[in-house]
C-alpha cells in the first residue's frame, strides 16, 4: 500500500490532499497541478496510460477534496474493478471490507458485527408464545378434569359371578358364552329387576358391567348405585333372574321331571297344612273342656301329629331332589352371591386427570402444528 508525499513547504507528518479524479484514476483535463507537488505515482495495476499528460501534478490536484482514508477505499475498488473481482461494500452485505494497513488504518472506523436480522426476535417471541400456550392448555385441562371428577358423587360397585354349562365346545362354546353375556345384560332380564326395585331402566343399565372371568365358564356382572345395600341387591336380583331365563336341559335317567316333583311337593305343603289345622281344632277343644294342658294325648291327636312329622319329612325330600334335578338340569347357577365391593367404583380423579392431560397434549400437538403450518405458509413466495 503506498501513501501520498507531503505537500511542499508544508508542515512535517501532514497528509496531502487530492483533486477529484475520473474511473480510471487520471485527473481531469483542464486541472492546473498545484507547484511544489511530487512526481505523480505509478499507475495502477490495469490501468492504461492517462492522454492528459505527466501523472505528477495531477495526483497533488487529485488529493484537494478527498481524506485519505477514502481514497485509499477508493484506489481498492478501482483496482479490484480492474482486476474483475467483485467489492463487497460495507452497507450493502454483511460481509466487512478489507481494512488497509498502514499509518492510514487508524484512521478507519472499526468494523461492526454483523446486523441481526429484525425477525429473528420476533422468530423467537413468537415460539415462546406458542410454547406458553401448548402448556397453558396441558395444564388447565389436566386441572379440569381433575376437579370435575372430585366432584362427583361416590359410587358402590356390587358383583355376583354365574356359572354357565355349555352344551358344546371350540368356536360353538365362544358363540354360546357370547350370546349368555347379551342376555345377562339384556331387556328381558334387567326390565322386571328396575321395576321391582324401583330404579330406572335407563339407571341399572347404565352401571351395569357384564365379563367372562378369564376362559372359564363364569360370567361376572358388576352393578353400581350410590347406595351400597341397593347396588347388592340389584346385583343378586339380576343373577337369580337370569338362571331363571338362561333355560335348563333334559333330565338325567333316574331322575324325575321338575314340573312333576314341584307339584308333588305343593299337595304335600297342602296335606301337612290340614293336619296340621285338625291338630289346632283339638288342642282348642281340649282347653274349651276344660282339661290340663299336661293331660296326655288321645290316639287322634297322636296320628295326627305323626301324620304332619311324615308329611314334613316327605316334603324335605321332595324339595332337596327338586334342588337337585334343577342343579343338573339347569344351564346357569349362581356361583358367588352377590357381595360389595372393597373400593367405590367412582370418582377416580387421579384417572380423571390423566386423561384430561392426554387431551391436552394431543391439543396443545395440534396448535404447535397449526402454528408451524401458517409460518410455513407465510415464509413461502
Amino acid at each position: 500500500m503506498r501513501f501520498g508525499r507531503t505537500r511542499a513547504g508544508g508542515s512535517a507528518g501532514s497528509h496531502a490532499v487530492r483533486g477529484p479524479r475520473d474511473r480510471r484514476g487520471a485527473t481531469p483535463a483542464g486541472v492546473a497541478p498545484a507547484p511544489g507537488d511530487a512526481p505523480a505515482e505509478a499507475p495502477l495495476q490495469g490501468d492504461e496510460p492517462s492522454p492528459a499528460g505527466p501523472a505528477a501534478p495531477e495526483a497533488a490536484q487529485w488529493r484537494t477534496s478527498r481524506s485519505r482514508p477514502l481514497a485509499l477505499e477508493e484506489e481498492r475498488a478501482d483496482r479490484a474493478s480492474s482486476a474483475g473481482a467483485v467489492v463487497l461494500s460495507r452497507s450493502g452485505s454483511g460481509w466487512p471490507a478489507s481494512r488497509p494497513f498502514g499509518r492510514g488504518a487508524s484512521e478507519l472506523p472499526p468494523d461492526e458485527p454483523p446486523a441481526v436480522p429484525e425477525s429473528l426476535p420476533r422468530l423467537a417471541l413468537a415460539n415462546g408464545a406458542t410454547a406458553l400456550l401448548a402448556v397453558s392448555m396441558i395444564v388447565l385441562s389436566t386441572l379440569a378434569a381433575y376437579f370435575a371428577a372430585s366432584l362427583q358423587p361416590t359410587t358402590y360397585g356390587a358383583q355376583v359371578e354365574v356359572l354357565y354349562e355349555l352344551s358344546g365346545g371350540g368356536q360353538e362354546a365362544d358363540r354360546e358364552l357370547a350370546t349368555q353375556e347379551v342376555l345377562l345384560s339384556s331387556r328381558v332380564i334387567l326390565a322386571p329387576v328396575a321395576e321391582e326395585l324401583g330404579v330406572p331402566l335407563r339407571e341399572l343399565a347404565g352401571s351395569q358391567d357384564v365379563g367372562q372371568v378369564a376362559d372359564s365358564q363364569v360370567l361376572r356382572t358388576v352393578i353400581g348405585n350410590e347406595d351400597p345395600q341397593l347396588a347388592v341387591r340389584l346385583a343378586q336380583a339380576v343373577a337369580e333372574r337370569y338362571v331363571q331365563a338362561a333355560g335348563t336341559r333334559p333330565v338325567p335317567d333316574g331322575m324325575q321331571d321338575p314340573a312333576s316333583l314341584q307339584a308333588r311337593i305343593a299337595d304335600l305343603n297342602a296335606e301337612a297344612a290340614a293336619v296340621r289345622a285338625e291338630l289346632g281344632q283339638l288342642a282348642a277343644d281340649r282347653v274349651r273342656t276344660g282339661q290340663p294342658a299336661g293331660a296326655p294325648l288321645t290316639p287322634a291327636e297322636r296320628a295326627l301329629q305323626a301324620q304332619d312329622e311324615s308329611l314334613a319329612g316327605q316334603i324335605r325330600a321332595a324339595q332337596d331332589e327338586l334342588r337337585l334335578v334343577q342343579q343338573s338340569t339347569a344351564r346357569a347357577r349362581i356361583l358367588t352371591p352377590a357381595y360389595l365391593l372393597d373400593e367405590p367404583l367412582g370418582p377416580r380423579p387421579v384417572r380423571a386427570g390423566a386423561a384430561g392431560a392426554m387431551v391436552g397434549i394431543v391439543l396443545a400437538g395440534a396448535l404447535v402444528l397449526l402454528v408451524a403450518r401458517q409460518r410455513t405458509v407465510a415464509a413461502t413466495p
